[in-house]
């Protein structure tokens, strides 16, 4: 199908628009769109159009607002990523990092989903505005949001289209106002309408258009009127608006409006003067003139609504047009700028240029939103957004509210107590966590379960929700009573798993030890039994292994193995296949099983063939020999309690520090100088630099130096 717009005369349009205002080479921008068009090459969108003329036509969008040239580039890239071949780190060395945290930001917000249910509503939109971190992501969402609303009509199923008009409805839309960006609030409110009730749409538009050409001549004549009650510097400021669609929709609803005539503010008299004292003597002579209706008088002024809207409103009777009741405005020149192009884009006009000062107002701006979410009556200017709970998705989408230091047993219970109660480890931004790893705001969290699993007392060290806290203690205290239950289906288990490999075991166990091993005395041999019962060991793990070969006897003296690392982490539950029994020092691969547990297994046994390739997972052996001394440098920006956290990233990696060294420079940044041992296992550092970049967002570049010749 052909373009909805010609992409050249929009870009054009756009660097017009921004040379008004903007005093940064608007190069850049030409360089995103480049950048962008090459991205999505050979993408199309539901509509048949190349996907390029989605961001340019949500950054034409965005243009109402001034964007500056960070949000202005981050909106025409904003789909590299998720919709094209974009990575972040292009991102950041062709832009910005501001550019880089805004589009990551955007791709976290992408797992926001709204399904219907009016009760998660402020829980969502307090999750859009943590997640968002910098402001500017929500302006990028809204201009994305509004070009994708005014392509719903292609969508193939009309109840995705629904969905995303409901949530605009829900979620976006009310963030807007509160911003101050009525304009995209009108446009979503009035495009989402469209796609929810067509009928309402076409009736509300339609009675509108005939109601405004038949008030024409009675608004005109009012304008006038007005005119030559105000001085003269005034009278070429009084003009009048008509009320939006969707708010005339909602009104109808109500069970008192009959008709789009019931509606006294349809049409609204506005005022312009230039400061506030004028304000209220103009409101004198209106009200000298004509009949105020009771209690249609509101003073925002003296105190403004939530979303900072200030302006007088009044309803006055004219008596020669049969006391039909109009509503008249009254507001300065800068209380009208901010009502019709939003607090938040009249703020940040003033800081086109002075990034200190624009950077503060952006974090005030989210402050403030987040103030308005939560109900406060002020706002905590120049004070970053601190929750006392954190939000996590779900790998569907939905999104789950926490206490701070959260860990996934915590999300585990709250998605439901069964799901608590059999947990074994967790998959975290589709990397495997233990248990007790702390959760962080946006993590998207999977919980892998297993029938045997039961809670343990240890976890009541570390969950921090009172729900996990409440039932994890009740279920511990339950166990231990039944401890002697669970002793014996532990035992149960075990003669069954070896009856099944074709071994049968006495009552007094003399063969199982003869495999296992003399030393176990009756108090170990419960333990183990209630161990197997609880479901944190396998019972098939006790079975005799098959004899090694003499090359793989060899093998295993010649270096003892003193933990297996897998994906690059240590703790990790496995086990040794039986089918292959790999040995130091073959070559490994774990393969991640149902039940939370790792396979190791040699990387040519045949089992693997029938493995899906996105359960295997790298593993390596790590030997009590030492390896090699690999020596670098990390360049960070300079923050308090740094070291601890690149410790803490060293230690879940299963580093052995040799030297560490930390620097402060002069020009705020800090440089760590250490020495590390590594084994068997030539892309370790590439690993250890990602999860520093992905932990610490303060981390600026890693430097190899050189590799020691120590051993």
């Amino acid at each position: 199908m052909p373009q909805r717009l010609d992409i050249d005369a929009l870009i054009k349009e756009i660097e017009e628009l921004y040379g008004r205002y903007g005093s940064e080479d608007f190069s850049i921008a030409k360089k995103a769109y480049e950048y962008a068009k090459n991205a999505h090459k050979n993408h199309n969108r539901k509509s048949g159009e190349p996907y390029i003329v989605h961001p340019i036509s949500a950054a034409r969008e965005l243009m109402t607002i001034q964007p500056d040239m960070v949000t202005l580039v981050s909106t025409i890239i904003h789909d590299t990523v998720s919709d094209g071949t974009g990575t972040f780190d292009e991102i950041e060395e062709l832009f910005w990092l501001e550019v880089r945290r805004i589009v990551e930001a955007l791709d976290k917000i992408g797992f926001i989903k709204y399904r219907g249910n009016q009760s998660t509503i402020d829980r969502l939109q307090r999750t859009l505005i943590a997640m968002a971190q910098d402001v500017r992501s929500i302006f990028v969402k809204f201009a994305d949001r509004i070009d994708n609303l005014r392509t719903l009509q292609y969508h193939k199923d009309p109840e995705v289209a629904k969905r995303i008009a409901d949530e605009s409805l829900s979620i976006y839309a009310p963030i807007a106002a509160r911003l101050g960006l009525y304009g995209f609030k009108e446009i979503m409110e009035t495009l989402s309408l469209r796609e929810l009730d067509l009928d309402g749409y076409l009736h509300v538009t339609g009675e509108l258009a005939h109601y405004t050409l038949e008030q024409d001549k009675f608004l005109t004549q009012s304008v006038h009127k007005i005119r030559n009650l105000l001085p003269e510097k005034y009278r070429d400021t009084v003009t009048y608006r008509v009320k939006k669609p969707y708010s005339i929709y909602r009104k109808l609803k109500q069970s008192d409006v009959k008709s789009i005539r019931d509606i006294y503010d349809v049409f609204a008299i506005r005022i312009i003067v230039d400061d506030v004292s004028d304000c209220y003597a103009v409101l004198g002579l209106i009200h000298g003139h004509f009949t105020p209706i009771s209690k249609r008088f509101k003073d925002f002024i003296a105190v403004p609504k939530s979303n900072w809207y200030q302006s007088l409103h009044t309803t006055v009777l004219w008596f020669e047009w049969y006391q039909q009741p109009v509503e008249i405005q009254i507001r300065t020149r800068e209380m009208d700028q901010d009502a019709e192009e939003g607090t938040a884009a009249h703020i940040l006009y003033k800081i086109h240029g002075d990034t200190m000062q624009k950077e503060q107002k952006y974090e005030d701006l989210l402050q403030m939103t987040m103030d308005t979410l939560l109900g406060q009556e002020e706002s905590a200017f120049g004070k970053k957004i601190k929750l006392p709970t954190i939000f996590v998705f779900s790998p569907r989408g939905d999104v789950f509210e926490l206490p701070q230091k959260s860990t996934p047993i915590d999300f585990a219970y709250a998605v439901h107590s069964d799901v608590g109660y059999h947990s074994v480890w967790a998959r975290i931004n589709g990397k495997i966590r233990t248990l007790d790893t702390v959760l962080k705001d946006g993590d998207i969290v999977e919980i892998v379960t297993s029938p045997q699993a039961h809670p343990a007392q240890q976890w009541l060290d570390f969950v921090v929700s009172s729900k996990a806290k409440s039932q994890i203690g009740v279920e511990v205290k339950r166990l231990s009573g039944d401890r002697g239950k669970i002793v014996e289906k532990g035992k149960k288990l075990l003669f069954e798993t070896f009856k099944w490999a074709g071994i049968i075991l006495d009552d007094h166990l003399t063969n199982f030890l003869q495999y296992y091993g003399s030393s176990l005395d009756a108090k170990k041999m419960e333990e183990l039994f209630y161990s197997i019962g609880q479901g944190i060991r396998k019972p098939s793990s006790f079975l005799p292994r098959k004899q090694p070969t003499k090359k793989n006897v060899a093998k295993s003296h010649a270096e003892s193995p003193i933990r297996i690392m897998i994906g690059g982490e240590r703790q990790i539950p496995h086990q040794i296949a039986q089918c292959c029994s790999p040995h130091f020092p073959d070559e490994i691969v774990a393969v991640l099983r149902t039940w939370g547990k790792c396979m190791i297994h040699d990387v040519h046994c045949r089992s693997l063939e029938r493995v899906n390739n996105r359960r295997l997972l790298s593993a390596y052996w790590q030997t009590s020999e030492k390896g090699k001394v690999v020596s670098f440098t990390l360049l960070f920006h300079d923050v308090p309690w740094l070291l601890a956290r690149v410790t803490k990233v060293f230690y879940e990696m299963g580093v052995n520090i040799v030297d560490l060294d930390l620097k402060a420079q002069d020009d705020g940044t800090c440089r760590i100088q250490a020495s590390i041992e590594i084994h068997n296992d030539p892309s370790f550092l590439d690993r250890l630099f990602e999860r520093i970049r992905l932990y610490i967002p303060e981390f600026l570049m890693a430097e190899n130096d050189f590799f020691d010749k120590r051993k």
